[in-house]
């Protein structure tokens, strides 16, 4: 027989027999929902820890998760709660400050629990974001199966660490998914140990995916006590993904892909200061529908029409 209790913190255990094989379906009355399916017990009698604490409650601005009517975000707490429905749909609704929040904790930062929604950024930014030692570092941690769209990040910091390290603006790994008019601005580091190391201005490796209409400025690097370090501008390492219409800010001469393995890129630029502000450096662009270029917006670099930094 199956046994639950909840703790004083609100964390749901649920004890169950051996040799078993469950579907966990909880939720609860203005509470975000979770399901989790095949839950395989080992040999011996095993405690499970529901990953969403049923005492926590998750209220978001508005909406119902669908695509047709995303959560919508307007704090930074609901950003961080986006982690508890990882597989719904969300939208901000105003720029979010991280400056008072600390350390921010990828989302999804575990293969089985990856961000596979839909987080469109409204053209809003997230600011003063800072990322502190995460093995798969970003605003998300794991994207599979998703959309990032019409973001910027702004004034951040990524540290990723430990062993492999994927950091990025944006997501530190990304497969299956598609990055699309988003803009990182900060500085981003990797360092692995024993395993290799992976830094991109949008993510740190990709995989079966696609970034378009992406630019990236600020310092990127990349190391590894034993293993390889792959750093580049737009990604780290591509792995049968395109990229397409990006441009990132030349300050440390790096390549826009790390490592590149069946991927393709078309329109990606590596620019100095100097040809960052000039439209002419930019061809291929479509500066009448998706880019704009200002002397007084973004330092006079190109930017994302309706998306100002």
């Amino acid at each position: 027989m199956a046994s639950a209790t909840t703790n004083a913190s609100g964390q749901y255990t649920l004890s169950v027999p051996q040799n078993a094989t469950y579907d966990l379906r909880y939720t609860k009355s203005g509470y975000a929902g979770q399901t989790k399916s095949n839950v395989a017990v080992g040999s011996d009698t095993m405690m499970i820890l529901a990953e969403v604490k049923l005492g926590k409650e998750i209220k978001f601005a508005g909406g119902n998760g669908t695509v047709v009517n995303p959560y919508q975000i307007a704090t930074p707490q609901q950003l961080n709660d986006i982690r508890y429905v990882p597989n719904a749909n969300f939208i901000l609704l105003n720029d979010i400050d991280l400056f008072h929040w600390g350390n921010w904790g990828p989302i999804g930062q575990i293969s089985s629990e990856p961000f596979s929604g839909i987080f469109n950024g409204n053209g809003f930014i997230v600011w003063n974001m800072t990322v502190d030692r995460a093995s798969r570092a970003g605003l998300f941690g794991i994207i599979n199966k998703g959309e990032v769209k019409n973001l910027g990040i702004v004034n951040a910091t990524v540290y990723g660490y430990f062993y492999p390290v994927y950091a990025g603006g944006i997501a530190g790994h990304v497969t299956s998914s598609s990055i699309t008019n988003c803009y990182f601005i900060g500085n981003i580091t990797s360092y692995a140990i024993n395993f290799n190391a992976y830094a991109g201005g949008i993510s740190g490796s990709i995989s079966s995916s696609s970034i378009n209409n992406c630019y990236q400025i600020g310092n990127i690097s990349a190391n590894s006590s034993n293993g390889n370090a792959y750093t580049g501008g737009i990604v780290g390492n591509n792995n049968n993904s395109s990229i397409s219409n990006c441009y990132y800010s030349d300050y440390n001469t790096i390549n826009g892909i790390g490592n590149n393995v069946g991927g393709s890129a078309s329109n990606m630029l590596a620019l100095s200061d100097v040809q960052m502000k000039q439209q002419s450096s930019f061809v291929g662009f479509d500066f009448t529908n998706v880019w704009a270029i200002a002397p007084n917006v973004n330092n006079g670099y190109p930017y994302l029409r309706g998306m100002q930094p």
